[in-house]
């Protein structure tokens, strides 16, 4: 009876099991259809012809296939000098940051260093307080940094919560590793760039991805500190166009060239598609390092 019981019992659990991942595999599915209908809708209207276009029939199937689109797109100088600009404050971001954070978090792990505690609070309280968006306009403007690139790369520069993760990994490396390194005659540098930053390769990963999206979907900022054509950033670019084509007045314009049969939509469409795609590319090659460099990174408090 014993036996017959538990038996039915496994049966109930396996059903169960099973009843809970088909409903976990239907959650998915619905969520990739709702994540992948917008950018296959854009992608439909950026290839397809300017009269389905504007009669709004493309959901996710094009008609009329044509990349005019993209030529137009890829031709115009706008767009690649805001596509420089904008590789440059993400790649100078991103190194600038990442070195940053990476050498407080370093320094904070360490328990012996004097006045620790203070600077923790006060790293803590620039987090959850910020001096606000005018006395920053304020002070970037005394700087001399408005109309500069480097006004959308120095005020972010340092990251708490990027600083916290790393702070907190190398935290949990065992201290015997420092100690036998010491013994060996090594020094504090030479710890920190042979030891500790290749074994954090996890967490380094996973900030310098945050850092790449922050910088690459830069937008208020531009916004902010830019008034120079010449200087926009790719998103600042993107939404100009946007704006501009969904005015009544119709103040955004195809040029002649290559411009026929095109609809301002597919233009719209096929710019955003250009600028999300580097990252699209780039994601999946440090994706691995995303939840394992959190959860790394997110142990201690």
């Amino acid at each position: 009876m014993i036996s017959a019981a538990r038996r039915q019992n496994a049966i109930r659990m396996d059903r169960s099991e099973k009843t809970v991942k088909l409903l976990s595999y239907c959650l998915l599915i619905l969520a990739l259809v709702v994540t992948l209908f917008p950018m296959l809708n854009l992608v439909a209207k950026s290839i397809s012809g300017q009269r389905y276009v504007a009669a709004g029939k493309i959901t996710i199937i094009p008609h009329d296939i044509s990349f005019g689109a993209y030529r137009y797109v890829l031709t115009a100088s706008r767009f690649w000098l805001a596509m420089k600009n904008t590789l440059f404050v993400t790649i100078m971001g991103t190194l600038i940051s990442v070195a940053v954070c990476t050498l407080a978090g370093y320094a904070l792990s360490k328990q012996r260093l004097p006045g620790r505690r203070w600077l923790m609070l006060m790293f803590m309280f620039a987090m959850l307080f910020s001096g606000g968006m005018i006395p920053t306009y304020l002070l970037i403007k005394e700087l001399g940094l408005l109309n500069s690139l480097w006004s959308m790369i120095l005020p972010g520069a340092f990251s708490t919560y990027n600083m916290l993760l790393l702070k907190n990994y190398f935290e949990g490396l065992p201290a015997e590793i420092e100690e036998s390194a010491h013994i060996d005659g090594a020094n504090y540098v030479q710890i920190f760039l042979r030891i500790a930053l290749p074994l954090a390769t996890p967490v380094l990963a996973t900030i310098t991805l945050f850092c790449i999206v922050s910088g690459w979907n830069a937008y208020f900022s531009a916004k902010l500190y830019i008034t120079k054509q010449e200087l926009l950033t790719l998103q600042a670019y993107l939404a100009g166009i946007i704006f501009e084509s969904a005015d009544p007045t119709g103040s955004f314009q195809l040029s002649a060239n290559n411009a026929s049969g095109l609809a301002k939509q597919s233009v719209v469409d096929a710019t955003v598609v250009c600028t999300m795609l580097p990252v699209v590319v780039f994601y999946p090659f440090l994706q691995r390092f995303l939840v394992s460099g959190m959860v790394l990174g997110s142990v201690k408090g």
